[in-house]
């Protein structure tokens, strides 16, 4: 499937530019693998309300709150500790304090290594069952068009904190597997 992605990439969408091409594959690559540690890409919730399945939570309503007003997009902002979005492209400053306020703090918080079995398997399949394991857990203590209760965020702001930096692992272990670099140290993955 990946040579089939890439080909595409390279051969339909910009052909002849092998840079642009590698960049695109590149930024797929990231966003295919961070949507994989969101545990609600993995999962929809079926029920005699959802006979179809609650498309991961995005059927799942809520007040509005913090820019989200259905439960995937709680899990999208961090259960709401990730607010608002950095302009685009990311100037130093933002990047810096993305560093700062997201990065370190979590890196500091949740342990990881590169060398993990959970990081360094990439068994893609497995990563998305495991978030589907861990989203059948995510809908407990939530109730549909009520706020989210505080000790449901208490609960979830750490697991969703944890699946973010485990994700970022797993993206650095990817990377150093396709391009084989070492890394620079884990607290400048950013710099």
């Amino acid at each position: 499937m990946q040579s089939y992605i890439y080909d595409y990439i390279q051969n339909r969408l910009y052909p002849g530019n092998e840079p642009v091409a590698r960049s695109y594959a590149l930024r797929l690559l990231i966003h295919f693998l961070g949507d994989i540690a969101q545990p609600f890409h993995s999962t929809s919730r079926f029920n005699d309300d959802y006979p179809d399945g609650d498309a991961g939570a995005n059927a799942f309503p809520i007040p509005y709150h913090y820019e989200a007003d259905e439960m995937h997009a709680v899990w999208d902002k961090g259960v709401y500790t990730l607010r608002g979005n950095y302009p685009r492209p990311i100037s130093a400053e933002d990047w810096a304090e993305l560093q700062n306020d997201v990065v370190d703090p979590y890196m500091a918080t949740y342990i990881h290594s590169l060398s993990d079995s959970n990081v360094s398997n990439i068994d893609f399949d497995s990563w998305s069952w495991e978030g589907h394991e861990k989203a059948k857990s995510m809908y407990d203590g939530a109730t549909e068009n009520e706020p989210l209760p505080q000790e449901y965020l208490d609960l979830n702001v750490p697991k969703c904190e944890d699946d973010i930096t485990l994700g970022g692992y797993r993206l650095a272990y990817v990377m150093t597997f396709i391009y084989d670099v070492n890394l620079p140290a884990p607290a400048t993955f950013l710099q």
